[in-house]
């Protein structure tokens, strides 16, 4: 079965659940949303990155879940009192906007570690995917303070992409790009942190990684170009799922070989 969702809390709850009904093989897709679900919650003015960190620890406790089934939400759905969860209407700071980042890649890291985990117990093999990345139509939203992220910086990074494609120089094209998508201010692309966090948590756990972006950028003429695999910023056309499928084949084929 394939997983993907918006946050990994929902990844791993979703793929317990597959294990619980017998699922013999878990392939995740997975880590484009992660970094700018965390990111979007600094629009809201009652939100504190420091309150959501300390608010993910307890929930890892036996003390914090017995505090969520105890406390119950307001009418208005939040558990601090009604009228708080409002947009702000001042950007969020480059320190609140890093730390929130940050956040994602541990909450990220720790959801699929758990469902890492169930599945070593109950012998299910787990296929960790590289996601795709459509570089040219990224959400390269700049941060409003000087420095690394601004519009500027966004802008000279962008541009060096295209010359190194230009010249052929598919990979560090891609790299340029990525680090525009890293320094952004609420990117929805996969951050080059949740892709290290998928390959250190695919070795520790023997599971086995399958880089899709590979898979798609293959026949690139630039290392950027893609022809007909996305419908959007974000998601793969048929053509695109075909070519995820073709990925996914061989790895698949081995794991599920009998014994």
């Amino acid at each position: 079965m394939g997983i993907g969702g918006t946050l990994s809390d929902g990844i791993r709850a979703t793929g317990i659940q597959a294990l619980e009904h017998g699922a013999d093989l878990l392939i995740v897709y997975y880590g484009h949303n992660e970094v700018g679900q965390f990111v979007q919650l600094g629009q809201f003015s009652a939100v504190d990155p420091d309150a959501i960190a300390t608010r993910i620890a307890l929930s890892r406790t036996a003390t914090g879940r017995l505090m969520q089934k105890l406390l119950r939400p307001t009418e208005d759905g939040s558990l601090s009192g009604a009228g708080e969860a409002i947009v702000s209407g001042q950007p969020s700071s480059r320190a609140d906007i890093e730390r929130l980042k940050a956040l994602a890649v541990h909450n990220f890291r720790w959801n699929l570690s758990l469902l890492l985990d169930a599945a070593g117990r109950r012998g299910v093999p787990v296929i960790l995917c590289q996601v795709a990345t459509n570089f040219r139509f990224s959400h390269l939203n700049p941060i409003n303070e000087a420095g690394p992220g601004d519009a500027l910086d966004l802008e000279r990074r962008v541009q060096q992409a295209e010359s190194l494609a230009k010249q052929g120089k598919a990979q560090e094209a891609q790299d340029a790009w990525q680090g525009a998508i890293d320094v952004s201010a609420s990117p929805r692309e996969v951050s080059s942190h949740i892709r290290r966090a998928t390959e250190e948590l695919a070795e520790s756990h023997g599971a086995t990684l399958v880089d899709i972006q590979s898979h798609f950028y293959q026949g690139s003429p630039d290392g950027l170009s893609v022809s007909g695999l996305f419908w959007d910023d974000l998601h793969p056309t048929v053509k695109g799922h075909g070519l995820i499928a073709e990925a996914l084949t061989e790895p698949v084929q081995a794991l599920l070989k009998p014994d």
